[in-house]
């Protein structure tokens, strides 16, 4: 079993722990913030305890995971991501993304 699986059957399952879970889509969203090395891979993605925060409960952790990975499913995407539709737009480094995420997205006719 891998990392992330561990941490699914953690904090998705009726055990309700604390842990972060860094799917393909929180990882990307992750490296595109700064909040890892823009080299780490997955397996390195999670804090050394798994849990970040101790202010953060297994339900703020689970809601976490459910609004990061919505944005990198919808928004920023792998490969063309919509950074005009960004609700962090203002705050996100945008690392290893190219200047042709600079268009404005769901602009009304």
């Amino acid at each position: 079993m891998g990392v992330e699986a561990a941490a699914c059957v953690l904090n998705f399952s009726s055990l309700a722990m604390r842990a972060i879970v860094v799917d393909s889509h929180v990882h990307r969203v992750a490296k595109r913030l700064g909040l890892i090395a823009a080299t780490a891979d997955a397996a390195h993605a999670y804090p050394p305890d798994g849990s970040g925060s101790d202010h953060w409960s297994s339900d703020d952790l689970f809601e976490l995971h459910g609004l990061i990975k919505g944005l990198g499913q919808l928004v920023c995407e792998q490969e063309t991501p919509q950074c005009g539709a960004c609700p962090l737009k203002a705050q996100c480094p945008r690392i290893g993304v190219g200047h042709s995420a600079d268009v404005l997205a769901w602009r009304g006719r």
